[in-house]
């Protein structure tokens, strides 16, 4: 079972109207797509290749670090949840988009949270070199 179409739709609608993470629409959002991405990675249900796109997309375009963490958390249970759907290189873009943030952000535990997610999907896909890198810099 998909991600409720409701769950993408209003994060979609809010980010279009509004790239800050601050406002009350774009906050309200984030925390229904957050319980909508846990909900769905504890029971074992799915993502769309095109929900998970859009999902990312709609978190790319906002700016500044006001709800980061709620956004890396949303970023990493994604990139697992698709992980886990056995589809790693979907897995990969989230997982980049939480590092940056992150990183913008001064989240050091997040980052190394993330690294640490990238460099299984980078394993999990055959890229040893960067799943190395990415693991050697979650240890700094």
């Amino acid at each position: 079972m998909p991600i409720s179409s409701a769950a993408v739709s209003e994060i979609e609608a809010a980010t279009s109207s509004s790239q800050d993470p601050g406002t009350l629409a774009v906050s309200t959002a984030l925390g229904k797509l957050a319980q909508d991405i846990q909900g769905r990675l504890h029971s074992g249900g799915t993502i769309s290749p095109a929900e998970a796109r859009a999902i990312t997309e709609s978190l790319r375009r906002l700016t500044g670090i006001q709800n980061a963490e709620l956004r890396i958390g949303c970023l990493i249970d994604l990139s697992h949840c698709l992980y886990l759907m056995g589809a790693p290189f979907l897995a990969i873009d989230p997982a980049k988009q939480a590092i940056e943030l992150a990183s913008l952000a001064g989240m050091k535990a997040l980052e190394r949270k993330a690294l640490t997610a990238l460099g299984v999907m980078y394993a999990d896909t055959g890229n040893i070199a960067q799943a190395i890198e990415c693991h050697a810099r979650s240890l700094e």
